[in-house]
């Protein structure tokens, strides 16, 4: 999760919003904890961009 959120985070010429919903960027900009537990609903569209 933290590797998405990187190449998301450091590819900003990229028109993300066609692959993420509003909901999605709250995770995006917030801390990911290594360590948390995120559900899988919640950060599916953030991993099947990179799929």
């Amino acid at each position: 999760m933290a590797d998405q959120v990187r190449m998301i985070r450091g590819n900003k010429d990229k028109d993300w919003n066609k692959y993420l919903k509003p909901e999605d960027w709250n995770i995006i900009k917030g801390m990911i904890l290594p360590a948390a537990w995120y559900p899988y609903h919640q950060i599916s569209p953030c991993i099947d961009v990179f799929v």
